[in-house]
């Protein structure tokens, strides 16, 4: 059984989340939650068809077998604030 490490820390009582500047389903943070045989397939129709049925995508790992992850968050709008007070900073 392959093990993510956000349930290792669940079972240490701490709680777990992916933050992330790209998408949820991207391959990096998928690598905190999801077990799939080709890092593409993000959704059914990214998914083989010889797998289908037998494998699912990981937006439905992310929404269905992650009891997991407490706090989800993602896109550019933490960056987008972080560059705007910055630039603001240094003017």
């Amino acid at each position: 059984m392959v093990v993510c490490v956000n349930l290792l820390l669940n079972w240490t009582g701490k709680s777990t989340g992916v933050v992330t500047v790209t998408r949820l389903t991207h391959a990096t943070p998928a690598a905190t939650y999801a077990h799939s045989a080709h890092r593409n397939w993000e959704s059914d129709a990214d998914v083989s068809e010889a797998a289908r049925g037998k494998c699912h995508d990981i937006a439905y790992q992310l929404v269905h077998n992650n009891s997991d992850i407490q706090v989800t968050s993602h896109g550019d709008l933490f960056w987008s604030v972080i560059i705007v007070y910055a630039t603001k900073k240094l003017q």
